[in-house]
């Protein structure tokens, strides 16, 4: 193909007192059909305006695009007027700019250069920039009238700039046009004459493009008007696409205007960099995801709330490696490092870390002095440790002692009054004394049995040869059985028993008979009363005891009731069974339970709609739906320590900056179709905030 196939050129006018075509330039197949019947007579056109020296004409037909300039010959200027035309293959665009500059160009080279040539057509084109190749833009297509319109010969339209002019041209196909045979395009200060009547186009120039996209782009509309958003998409191969968005008519850095083409310029042009998402799960050596972590890629912090790590361009240059360095509170910092060609093929990255162990040193306390002393190894990240940090030991206060190292003061010691150890193990080595293991002296007792036996002077002789154990412990019997009986020498002396003094023994018996009888004089005298109140008596006094008795009635009623239930205890079962919350389902029941009994919550084992809600509420981070579900709410029914902890730390950051780290959270507390309560309160743990929620929980 040549340069400038699609190109035609005619020249025309009055010569000779006759409208006739002067020269044509037809491109390679020389035809020119293009010119008959099409040219319109540039004297007549001209006629209908004061003040035109020169004028534009355009116009279309099925074969293509007419843009002609209209002004008079200086070599005669008493001739007619002289047209030059550039016409445009049909579905080829051309840029205003570029066909205003080559009608100039044509015009100098006609008619004053008086060069009529293809040379000097291909010479003038090429020197303006006119492009050799056209576009195909179906926004240059034939814009057929409307089928059975009687189409007006001529309309005009004003322009005020060569920019605003280079614009009309570039924008051949509006929607005015449609009515008209040619469109004349006059300076704004040109007029038409008195008594000259042609409709004027005043409607703005509708700018449509067609979107032009190079290798690896695409565009989500091909014809686009000015004021709209595109959308490109621009790929790599080996990286994730990347999508821009652009709105048509302002600065973007995607993409450049050509006339009515809307080019997309490459990733390269407009200094696009892509990246690369590797699917990224860190955990521990010992098992389980970790959450709270620093990372940076070639020393370029990398965001860790995403589950991926983007990789950038510049990470992939040949023969270069890529640092990964990973770090969490209580693990081993962790650096990886890949080849970029090994990590452009793999699609995800699992980095484990391993915990941190601390030496630590117990010593538990069990009361009188008995201190035993053992150095454990716990990891960092075990609840055993955290508790330890928090002064808790499996129940036991733990006190941390200030210095080097970790050791912990653990108070094992129970809540009876503390007693001497037991020597069991020791008696029991001989077995044939099976008394010595029941009779063990406390030490207070020993120690003043021997302290008294010491001042003797048999045991001072026997102090010079060191007694055993067994020797103490027998000897220590010994002063038990010398103490008591110097105990009974102590008591008064028993006065000699008189004649009327009672036998020994007959204490007791005296003491029921004693009871017995009083017994029956109670009896007695109860009688007797009845008897009294119910002799018939004379009217007074059967008056006097009908007050009484009403008397009598109306004090029992007006008793205080706390005096009745007296004898309820007695009809109330030895032990009752907790009773079902009141209200409450048996399958709601059953959550509660289950609740309360497990630290970590499956949402397959609920019951209830009302369980399943709860779960629901905190897969989804609604803090308000949690803390105010009856299982929260209600005083004393959640009684699962993990739970409540999980719900006052939730309740804590309500109303706070960190309330919202906290519904994330919750949001990734399920793993495995579980939530581990440990886990979660270990996660909300971490976004304590500074001034906490002072309001009460709901249910505390």
């Amino acid at each position: 193909m040549n340069p400038f196939d699609y190109i035609h050129v005619a020249m025309h006018g009055h010569f000779d007192d006759k409208l006739s075509v002067r020269y044509t330039f037809n491109g390679s197949d020389g035809s020119s059909q293009r010119w008959e019947g099409s040219l319109p007579d540039p004297d007549a056109i001209v006629r209908n305006f004061m003040s035109a020296r020169e004028c534009y004409v355009m116009w279309q037909n099925p074969m293509g695009h007419y843009f002609g300039i209209i002004t008079a010959d200086p070599m005669d200027p008493r001739a007619g007027r002289v047209m030059v035309t550039i016409m445009v293959d049909n579905g080829d665009a051309v840029a205003g700019r570029a066909i205003f500059s080559a009608l100039s160009g044509l015009k100098k080279a006609f008619l004053e250069d008086r060069l009529l040539s293809d040379d000097a057509v291909r010479k003038v084109l090429q020197s303006v920039g006119f492009p050799e190749a056209p576009m195909k833009l179906a926004s240059w297509n034939y814009n057929r009238p409307d089928e059975g319109a009687r189409l007006s010969p001529i309309c005009y339209r004003t322009y005020l700039s060569t920019r605003e002019l280079e614009t009309v041209f570039s924008f051949p196909n509006q929607p005015e046009y449609k009515r008209f045979h040619y469109i004349v395009v006059i300076t704004a200060t040109a007029s038409l004459r008195p008594g000259v009547s042609v409709d004027r186009i005043t409607a703005p120039v509708k700018k449509q493009y067609t979107v032009v996209c190079p290798d690896n782009v695409s565009a989500s509309q091909e014809i686009v008007d000015e004021g709209d958003h595109l959308t490109l998409t621009f790929t790599k191969d080996g990286f994730n696409p990347r999508k821009e968005n652009v709105t048509i008519g302002s600065p973007s850095p995607y993409v450049r205007t050509d006339g009515s083409a809307l080019i997309i310029k490459t990733a390269e042009e407009s200094g696009m960099s892509f990246t690369r998402k590797v699917r990224l799960s860190v955990r521990s050596a010992k098992g389980g995801a970790i959450n709270g972590y620093t990372m940076s890629v070639n020393d370029r912090t990398v965001n860790t709330m995403e589950p991926f790590v983007e990789l950038n361009e510049t990470d992939f240059q040949p023969g270069k490696r890529v640092e990964i360095q990973v770090a969490s509170n209580n693990f081993q910092p962790l650096k990886q490092s890949y080849e970029a060609a090994e990590l452009m093929r793999q699609s995800a990255i699992e980095l484990v870390l391993q915990p941190l162990e601390e030496g630590i040193v117990l010593r538990l306390d069990f009361g009188e002095g008995r201190v035993f002393e053992q150095q454990i190894s716990l990891e960092k990240n075990t609840p055993e440790y955290s508790q330890l940090r928090g002064g808790n030991f499996h129940g036991f206060r733990a006190h941390r002692q200030a210095g080097q190292g970790e050791i912990y003061n653990v108070d094992v010691r129970s809540a009876s009054k503390p007693v001497a150890p037991n020597f069991d193990n020791v008696a029991s080595r001989d077995d044939r004394d099976e008394s010595r293991r029941r009779v063990v002296p406390v030490f207070p007792k020993a120690g003043e049995a021997e302290r008294k036996t010491a001042d003797t002077p048999r045991e001072t002789v026997a102090a010079e040869k060191k007694p055993s154990l067994i020797e103490k412990l027998r000897a220590g019997k010994e002063a038990e059985k010398e103490s008591a009986a110097k105990s009974a020498e102590v008591k008064a002396p028993e006065r000699p028993r008189g004649p009327y003094d009672k036998p020994a023994g007959d204490e007791g018996e005296n003491s029921n008979i004693i009871k017995w009888i009083c017994v029956g004089v109670c009896i007695i005298a109860v009688i007797l009363g009845a008897i009294y109140i119910l002799k018939p008596v004379d009217s007074d006094k059967t008056a006097g005891a009908a007050v009484a008795v009403d008397s009598v009635s109306a004090v029992a009623q007006d008793a205080p009731a706390t005096a009745q239930p007296a004898a309820q205890p007695a009809a109330q079962p030895a032990a009752a069974q907790p009773a079902q919350s009141a209200g409450v389902s048996a399958d709601e029941q059953a959550d509660i339970d289950y609740f309360n009994a497990n630290r970590s919550w499956r949402r397959d084992a609920l019951k209830s709609d009302s369980g399943r809600k709860l779960y629901d509420a905190i897969v989804a981070g609604k803090i308000t739906e949690i803390v105010n579900h009856p299982y929260f709410a209600t005083a004393g029914r959640a009684t699962n320590k993990d739970a409540n902890n999980v719900a006052d730390l939730i309740w804590a950051a309500t109303g706070t900056p960190n309330e919202g780290g906290n519904s994330i959270a919750l949001t990734k507390a399920e793993k495995g179709g579980a939530i581990n309560l440990w886990d979660l309160y270990e996660a909300l743990a971490r976004r304590k905030p500074a001034e906490p929620n002072a309001n009460p929980r709901p249910g505390k």
